[in-house]
């Protein structure tokens, strides 16, 4: 099978197992059997497109061997097994983060908020454990002393990073042999020290502990998470959006991620509406709404939404379409499409400033000597946070 070929399987796939989780739909997968009874097919998904941290391989799991059970799918012995290989391990990874979670937040007595994928699967918005998830996002009252909370997750055996920004502070905690991606996907593409990243990520939990969770200022005003936001589906559907956006519209989770809050009870569309009008980013969620619709057809978006499909904004994730869930990193394209659904100065002028950064070379004296400035400035804006004082 063709590379181009293999991608064509896999959108159909993504599709399919998006489609049946979101809205109940099982009839997407009866056209792909005969692909998935190829045993070269299935191997070149496997290699080439599924077995990949950002392509929902355990949304994909799940999907399939769901309709295996239910008789409408057979699969191939070889590649079921590997599913349910993948789903074990997705299970168990899942479970030590999720227990990380709870000892953290016994830790630090604070109302601590999960975010984004640990959300997701509390909220039961994934079926099972059938999302991949790799930092530990919590959100913070903004208020915290963050001296005391420092104190705290060192307590824990977590290190803190000096480099931390100013609306978030990042912590890390190694515990060797535990093999938290053990069965499971990490990268697609390989590094120069790949066997060093893979030692690295297996026995470390990273912890980022968010206040303000609008970092370039793309909102009108602060975005924060409180006691009352734990449940509110539409915060945690904004800030999915904005995270896509932030990301450039280059990870194919992201997108699924907000096609399946899209359609869930926990989204209520009036408060979702006027909470885009309050924080003044209807456009964010608009041409994130745009992409999920044209991935997974335009049904996917509820009718009592269609309002958004006046912002031209959906347009123009519309347009994109399915290069949000099939290219690996960020493109020119993408991010001259966040840029362009930003709307603002300030995103332009960080889109002029990664196109120069990506014409010059990594070690060029002058952009080491900015990426050292920058460096040494969030150093000393953080010592501050461990003085004894």
């Amino acid at each position: 099978m063709s590379a181009s070929e293999t991608r064509v399987l896999y959108t159909r796939l993504l599709k399919a197992s998006v489609r049946f989780a979101a809205m109940g739909e099982t009839d997407g997968f009866a056209p792909l059997s005969d692909d998935l009874r190829d045993s070269t097919a299935l191997a070149d998904l496997w290699r080439d497109e599924l077995h990949w941290s950002h392509r929902s391989p355990l949304l994909i799991a799940h999907a399939l061997l769901d309709a295996e059970r239910r008789g409408e799918l057979p699969l191939h012995d070889d590649f079921a097994d590997k599913l349910l290989d993948l789903q074990r391990a997705g299970q168990r990874r899942n479970d030590l983060l999720r227990q990380e979670y709870d000892a953290i937040t016994a830790a630090l007595d604070l109302p601590v908020i999960p975010l984004k994928g640990l959300w997701m699967v509390a909220e039961g918005v994934y079926p099972a454990a059938a999302r991949l998830f790799g930092d530990l996002d919590i959100a913070l009252p903004r208020d915290t002393d963050r001296r005391a909370l420092i104190r705290k997750l060192e307590a824990r055996g977590y290190v803190f990073d000096p480099v931390s920004g100013d609306n978030h502070l990042a912590f890390k905690r190694t515990a060797p042999g535990m093999g938290l991606y053990a069965g499971l996907p990490i990268l697609r593409e390989p590094m120069p020290n790949m066997d060093d990243h893979i030692r690295r990520v297996n026995e470390t939990f990273f912890l980022d502990a968010h206040f303000n969770l609008d970092v370039p200022g793309a909102l009108n005003r602060p975005f924060l998470f409180g006691e009352r936001d734990r449940h509110a589906g539409e915060r945690h559907l904004l800030l999915l959006c904005y995270h896509l956006w932030r990301h450039d519209y280059a990870h194919a989770y992201g997108v699924v991620d907000i096609a399946l809050l899209m359609r869930s009870p926990l989204i209520d569309t009036a408060r979702f509406v006027a909470l885009t009008d309050e924080f003044n980013a209807q456009s964010l969620c608009a041409g994130a709404f745009g992409i999920a619709a044209r991935c997974f057809r335009e049904d996917l978006l509820p009718t009592r939404w269609k309002s958004l499909q006046s912002d031209p904004a959906f347009g123009f994730g519309w347009e994109f379409g399915e290069r949000a869930v099939l290219d690996a990193y960020p493109s020119w394209e993408s991010r001259r499409l966040a840029a362009k659904i930003d709307g603002s100065f300030a995103a332009h002028y960080r889109l002029g400033v990664e196109f120069i950064r990506e014409a010059v070379p990594y070690d060029f004296p002058l952009r080491t000597l900015v990426r050292d400035a920058i460096r040494a400035r969030s150093i000393r804006r953080n010592e501050r946070l461990r003085d004894d004082d």
